[in-house]
């Protein structure tokens, strides 16, 4: 105590430049950060000036601790609302461009603790037992230090946990920390029920904090939504109510610097001092209707549908390629000539298509032959031909939006309800369409058993055709259904005698019995 007392003793008598500079060095400014108000800039330490306190005492800083120079753009609203706040509850007039340099000797800041520590008591019913603190404190660094520490150890004592130090607000070495310290008083005085800031307010109305409300007005934020943008419109008005004027819902905060400081440059808060006069606010703009719901037309296609469908999927792959099919544009064409169809029914319908296709192109590969086709087989066959059936069915699945088509508006499907049915209706058509293919895949292979049994019975009865036009002896065929081996060949062959066969009546009798044997024998093959 000695020590400072003397140094300032010395510092009014002398003007010696090495005390100056001593004096100047000991409340240099630094800045530091934190997790709840960040933004506050170091002051320029080339102007240099004395800020006055509002009991008519000064203080020696080294800058110039205006709320517009330290105090980034985006939170200078907040530290306004706070400088009409603390002028209210504690009665005292204060510049808002001066606001910081009135807190350094903690006069003003006793004061407020001393008024809400005063609601507070009468509202639970608690004793009453004010603060001392120096009043008339004029240069003296040391009382301000007194008054500063006084209010910290009030505010711990009042529930906030966060509190700055002396030599922040004092020194200025973090402006930033001694303004979160009071913000967080005016959040305690929310949960007491005593009057607190309108920035609190809006935060407890939306459930945001307002870093988040400040961050609604960056532009690379992207759409709010309903709640979001009320509590823009609730920042806007709460900034117009006092006195920085009105801002659009698009305004990007970083450039109201120069506006907010002509608006704030002489202005003063306090009881005795009118409320700024709020700008009026430019009316809304009408509302723009919604666009009208296309009504999605429901239940089977025709086949002109079918065809133009199909026409419609031919033109893309043609023009895009056949690796990205855009749905949307498909059913956007296709609703300039028949009912809206959705670009899901679409798409569900289109791979039917294909997959029915693929089935038929099988089938017709197996036999060599047309055996198989749908209503569109031929319609389908131009449009595909014999590509990759797989390819297409892929890009039908995923519906990729091509990039050369330029983006459409996405088509309202209908409720959910009919978006699920539509979607069990395709799984389902799918499992029949599985169904389908593996009984024709059967039925191809028993065909395939069929033909293979009938090309060796025909060439068995060839044989023993050959056998009994030759007369020789046959063998009905064995019970396990084997064919039996050709007999030999007879040495004796029949001597022809002139005109007819020798041996008339023993020749018929043979041949009719080769006969019966023929005709048992083809009916047991």
């Amino acid at each position: 105590h000695y020590f400072i007392q003397s140094n300032l003793s010395s510092y009014k008598m002398s003007s010696t430049p090495n005390l100056s500079r001593r004096r100047s060095s000991r409340i240099s400014i630094a800045g530091s950060g934190s997790p709840n108000l960040s933004g506050l800039n170091r002051g320029d330490s080339a102007s240099a000036e004395k800020l006055k306190s509002p009991t008519g005492g000064s203080l020696k800083t080294s800058t110039a601790a205006a709320l517009t120079t330290v105090v980034d753009v985006e939170y200078i609203p907040l530290v306004v609302d706070m400088c009409y706040w603390v002028a209210e509850i504690s009665e005292t007039s204060i510049e808002i461009e001066s606001f910081i340099a009135c807190l350094q000797d903690g006069i003003v800041l006793c004061r407020l603790a001393n008024a809400l520590n005063k609601m507070k008591c009468e509202k639970f019913g608690e004793i009453y037992k004010p603060l001392h603190f120096k009043g008339n404190i004029g240069n003296s660094v040391f009382h301000a230090r007194i008054n500063i520490e006084t209010f910290i150890r009030w505010s711990k004592n009042f529930g906030v946990s966060e509190t700055c130090t002396v030599s922040d607000l004092v020194e200025l070495k973090d402006v930033m920390q001694a303004l979160n310290n009071v913000n967080n008083v005016a959040r305690k005085c929310a949960d007491l029920g005593l009057p607190h800031t309108k920035t609190v307010d809006l935060e407890l109305k939306h459930n945001m904090r307002y870093q988040d409300v400040i961050g609604l007005f960056d532009p690379a934020y992207g759409h709010p939504n309903l709640e979001e943008k009320a509590a823009k419109d609730d920042f806007i008005d709460l900034m117009n109510e006092r006195g920085l004027g009105v801002l659009r819902n698009d305004a990007i905060l970083t450039e109201q610097l120069g506006p907010w400081r002509k608006k704030l440059a002489g202005r003063m808060a306090g009881n005795d001092v009118p409320p700024p006069i709020p700008s009026p606010r430019p009316p809304t703009p009408p509302v723009t209707p919604p666009k009208p719901v296309m009504e999605a037309k429901m239940g089977p296609w025709d086949n002109e549908e079918v065809s133009y469908l199909i026409s419609l999927y031919k033109y893309q792959i043609e023009e895009f390629g056949d690796d990205h099919i855009d749905f949307q544009l498909l059913s956007k064409n296709y609703t300039r000539k028949f009912a809206h169809r959705t670009p899901h029914q679409c798409w569900d319908k289109m791979y039917q298509l294909i997959e029915r296709y693929k089935c038929d192109r099988a089938a017709n590969r197996l036999f060599k032959r047309k055996v198989s086709c749908g209503p569109h087989h031929d319609k389908l066959h131009i449009c595909l031909g014999d590509t990759d059936l797989s390819k297409h069915l892929n890009a039908v699945y995923t519906g990729m939006v091509h990039p050369k088509i330029p983006a459409i508006p996405t088509y309202i499907e209908g409720d959910a309800e009919e978006k699920t049915n539509a979607e069990k209706s395709g799984k389902e058509q799918i499992a029949e369409q599985n169904t389908l293919l593996k009984s024709i895949n059967d039925q191809l292979n028993v065909i395939k058993q069929q033909v293979e049994r009938n090309a060796s019975t025909n060439a068995a009865l060839l044989v023993l055709m050959t056998h009994v036009l030759k007369g020789e002896e046959t063998s009905p065929p064995p019970e396990n259904g084997d064919l039996a081996p050709p007999p030999p060949l007879q040495q004796d062959a029949p001597v022809v005698e002139g005109n007819g066969v020798a041996g008339a009546d023993s020749d018929s009798k043979s041949l009719s019995s080769d006969m019966d044997i023929f005709d048992k024998r083809s009916e047991n093959c």
